[in-house]
């Protein structure tokens, strides 16, 4: 493993191409000139101890196509020379100390495929001219410091996959437009301060496989056009203000393997609302979790079905009834069964094994 300070003279290999000293131990500051590598592609130094700045140098390679500089101790802001970058695919600065902006002439680097900027100190809005990169198809920006709402601009990134920007402080409404992206498979704005209804435009996202709204402000019923999304298999929507019942449409989410709802106040007869996920189609349901919320009835029989469940949580509920024989023989329920904080009754059937 390489030690010590990346030594200023390295920056006279004027041929070089690509530059690897990733998962080491470097230490000190990055050298101003690492800028002479006029042939530089890739400068890769991820996982080290530098710190300071990151020179404003580095922007005039621009031949560069690739720079990750993650999990450091780099601090100051994105130079602006990095709008100079028209090759650049790649710029992964994630867990920094990286303060300030991101600049808004990033829009000139036209080929820009990733942008991972997540776990830094970045406290200023996301530009609008963000959408104009229409090939970014992975944007990473989770725990920040930004304020606002969501560029409805983002809608002009044609080919994005995955877009991550948990733990902002983002409270506007969902844009509508965000859901016209129908490429997007992650969509994760985790612990924000987002507020307004889910937009009916959700639907929309037809490759969406993971959608985590959790902990917001969200406001409204789920709409029942999220029954469009075929290849959801991760649906939390917990800990938001969301009210109504669970749409009948979600039984059309067949590949869905996590379902969390739970800390709301969604309201209704459980096994109404539940019918629709007890589908022998949902064989690949794992995980289901209403707890907290205000659903009455019985436990239906029907989700003896669901044979891969490992974990049910529908505490804290307004259940009444006997728990369901049919339950016990859900051989893979070995995570947790959870039905405290309701108003069951009747016994446990004899011979039943919990020790799981």
């Amino acid at each position: 493993m390489l030690s010590g300070e990346i030594p200023k003279e390295l920056g006279n290999c004027s041929k070089l191409i690509n530059l690897f000293l990733y998962d080491n131990d470097l230490s000190g500051t990055l050298p101003r000139e690492l800028g002479q590598l006029q042939n530089l592609e890739k400068m890769l130094l991820w996982q080290n101890n530098l710190h300071g700045p990151i020179p404003e140098e580095i922007g005039f390679i621009k031949s560069l196509n690739s720079i990750d500089l993650s999990t450091n101790y780099l601090s100051g802001t994105i130079p602006e020379t990095f709008g100079n970058l028209s090759n650049l695919q790649q710029l992964m600065l994630s867990s920094n100390n990286i303060t300030g902006s991101i600049p808004s002439v990033l829009s000139n680097c036209t080929r820009l495929l990733q942008l991972q900027i997540d776990a830094n100190e970045i406290s200023v809005l996301v530009p609008p001219d963000i959408g104009l990169l229409k090939d970014l198809n992975i944007c990473l920006g989770w725990q920040n410091k930004l304020k606002g709402d969501i560029p409805t601009e983002l809608a002009g990134c044609k080919n994005p996959q995955a877009l991550d920007m948990s733990q902002y402080l983002l409270t506007e409404a969902l844009p509508a437009g965000l859901f016209q992206l129908r490429n997007l498979t992650k969509i994760l704005l985790i612990s924000n301060a987002i507020s307004g209804v889910i937009p009916p435009e959700i639907g929309n996202c037809i490759s969406l496989v993971r959608l985590r709204l959790v902990n917001n402000r969200i406001i409204g019923e789920i709409p029942k056009e999220i029954g469009f999304l075929q290849n959801l298999s991760f649906l939390d929507l917990s800990e938001n203000n969301l009210y109504g019942s669970v749409p009948w449409e979600i039984r059309n989410c067949i590949q869905l393997q996590m379902l969390n709802l739970s800390n709301n106040t969604l309201r209704g007869f459980l096994p109404l609302s539940l019918s629709s996920l007890t589908k022998l189609q949902l064989v690949s349901l794992n995980r289901l979790i209403l707890s907290e919320s205000f659903f009455t009835g019985r436990i239906p029989t029907s989700l003896g079905q669901c044979m891969n469940l490992q974990l049910l949580d529908l505490s804290s509920n307004n259940i009444s009834g006997t728990i369901p024989e049919e339950l016990f023989d859900i051989e893979n329920l070995d995570i947790a069964l959870n039905l405290s904080w309701n108003s069951l009754d009747g016994f446990i059937y004899p011979g039943e094994d919990l020790s799981a």
